[in-house]
């Protein structure tokens, strides 16, 4: 009964520990397309993937993509592309690879959070889910 103790101890710290990983996401810099493809690179642990759009009256819309602190998501920078000064706001995300292809043209930065939190509440109850059934086996 001991074992089965540190057993279940074990399994439950494993479960509830943080896991930091490093996710891959797509990066092209500054592009004159909607859909850059980009090429695949890891981020840093705590980086998200995003998508940065801006677009200047009567030029076409630009795009940039890769990895970011989650610090600098919904935040806005400036640059220059061929000789035209733009303004462009970071859309994140979270997941594996989620930057392909961010379409956010009836989305709010609220709606991507909300994405976000939904995806966090079904990990935590997967994870109650499977306590409940080791303590039930048990």
């Amino acid at each position: 009964m001991r074992r089965y103790l540190v057993i279940m101890g074990i399994v439950l710290g494993l479960l509830l520990a943080p896991v930091a990983e490093a996710r891959r996401c797509y990066y092209c810099d500054v592009a004159n397309v909607e859909n850059c493809p980009g090429v695949q690179i890891t981020c840093a642990e705590k980086d998200d993937c995003y998508t940065g759009r801006g677009a200047v009256l009567g030029l076409p819309m630009v795009i940039t993509k890769g990895c970011v602190e989650s610090s600098q998501c919904g935040l806005e920078r400036q640059f220059t592309y061929m000789n035209t000064n733009y303004t462009v706001l970071n859309y994140c995300c979270r997941s594996e690879l989620c930057n392909r292809v961010i379409r956010i043209k009836n989305r709010t930065l609220s709606d991507v959070a909300s994405a976000t939190t939904n995806v966090r509440s079904a990990k935590t109850g997967l994870m109650l889910l499977l306590v409940l059934f080791l303590l039930w086996a048990w």
